[in-house]
């Protein structure tokens, strides 16, 4: 990018997202470990034991020897770290509803966080930014079914997500509205999501896109867009997919 750095409000990616990614404590580690470049905490199903991953430990085999390779063997995410410097970590502390990212001892085939397996619903919950004017959402995500929550306000108003392969949903205190995505979403592919909520010419507008192209752009007479929840809304449907990155920004 050319120009200034532009922190975001929150970052949450299995990826290093560069040099900028915040050096954070492993807090609540069964082994403790050194602060460092962590991107999630895990906790493996057999002994509840919680550790926590750096991008790379994700794909050179350490946190699948960490969990284990048998078919009985499934590892949790209880913590996944915000990369930006703000330290709004996206966290669930019950394991009935924290998102699985090793099943039956293999990693995510599509490399990131899966919910909706059953149970649940699954979703993790961040500090809440509320009444924001302005938000650009990014979201990397391959849906098993195409209606479901990719980010909101756990049991409230607010949600961005999509109800079919054609359309997105958006909903915050005032408005719930669907608009026209014009690319096609499927159960095969994966996505780059997102949504830019603020001030247009007509006045408060929604405009969503799917892989760089732009979709239907709608009105809310409502400025405000509120969020603390990852793929559950509580009004809308939970998310049933996988979902490799999470990026907010202010505006």
């Amino acid at each position: 990018r050319l120009g200034n750095l532009i922190t975001p409000r929150v970052a949450y990616s299995l990826r290093s997202l560069g040099t900028n990614q915040a050096t954070v404590a492993a807090t609540g580690d069964t082994v403790a470990r050194a602060d460092g470049k962590y991107v999630c905490q895990v906790r493996r199903d057999y002994d509840n034991a919680l550790k926590s991953f750096t991008a790379t430990e994700i794909t050179d085999g350490t946190l699948l020897s960490f969990v284990g390779t048998g078919g009985s063997n499934n590892g949790f995410v209880k913590t996944w770290y915000d990369q930006s410097t703000n330290g709004n970590l996206a966290v669930q502390s019950s394991a009935a509803n924290q998102p699985k990212i090793v099943n039956a001892g293999a990693l995510s085939t599509v490399g990131g966080l899966l919910f909706g397996f059953g149970g649940g619903p699954q979703k993790l919950q961040f500090t809440m930014f509320d009444s924001v004017d302005e938000v650009a959402i990014f979201s990397v995500v391959k849906f098993d079914d195409l209606e479901g929550t990719i980010i909101g306000s756990d049991g409230g108003d607010a949600s961005f997500g999509t109800v079919d392969d054609q359309n997105y949903h958006f909903s915050n205190t005032a408005t719930s509205e669907e608009g026209d995505l014009v690319t096609t979403l499927d159960t095969t592919n994966t996505f780059l999501m997102g949504m830019r909520f603020g001030q247009g010419e007509t006045g408060t507008e929604v405009i969503s896109f799917v892989n760089g192209i732009i979709g239907e752009n709608i009105s809310t007479n409502d400025g405000n867009f509120e969020a603390m929840t990852i793929g559950d809304a509580g009004d809308f449907s939970a998310l049933q997919g996988t979902l490799k990155e999470v990026i907010i920004y202010d505006s």
